[in-house]
Formats: C-alpha cells, structure tokens, sequence
C-alpha cells in the first residue's frame, strides 16, 4: 500500500494534535484538582 507523503504528514499532523490535547488535558486536570483541593482547605477552616 502505498501512502503519499502528504498523507504521512497529515497522519503525522493528526498525532501531534491528539497529543498535545492529551497534555492540555493533563494540564487542566492538575489545576482543577488543585483548585478542589484549595476550595476544600478554605471550607474547613472557615467552619
């Protein structure tokens, strides 16, 4: 099967994409967690 070199670059591209939405993700998640974390902490010390 051949596959041209614009396809590898568009597949190429694609993961490029898939992976630094993965790193977004992981990213966004740490500081929602934190946030939680944080939100938490004020409660039981406001209680």
């Amino acid at each position: 099967m051949a596959v041209s070199r614009k396809e590898v670059f568009a597949i190429m591209h694609r993961e490029d994409q898939n992976e630094l939405a993965m790193k977004l993700l992981e990213v966004a998640q740490a500081h929602y967690q934190n946030s939680i974390k944080l939100m938490r902490r004020k409660k039981k010390n406001d209680e």
